[in-house]
């Protein structure tokens, strides 16, 4: 009977600490998390003229981001073996 009203006492009181409305503003004003610049971006600038003969400067390959999607398949793993052990 103990246990019964404890139960009951318990469940009142996290049944009146339900919030029934929603009063907070949103996180970040409503706006886009993407990429925000305050500043207009500079006009791009006029290359400089070559001397004839000279060769062109090579263009930079594009670096591609590995270490992001491995680190996530490693935390993955680590956390999928880690649940298991416990159950």
């Amino acid at each position: 009977m103990k246990k019964l009203l404890m139960t009951l006492l318990l469940s009142l009181m996290a049944i009146g600490f339900v919030a029934t409305e929603a009063e907070a503003a949103r996180f970040g004003g409503g706006r886009s998390f993407g990429a925000q610049r305050s500043m207009a971006r500079p006009a791009p600038q006029k290359a400089a003229p070559r001397a004839p003969g000279a060769p062109a400067a090579p263009s930079a390959a594009p670096k591609r981001g590995w270490l992001g999607p491995i680190a996530g398949l490693a935390t993955g793993i680590g956390l999928a073996a880690l649940f298991s052990h416990l159950g």
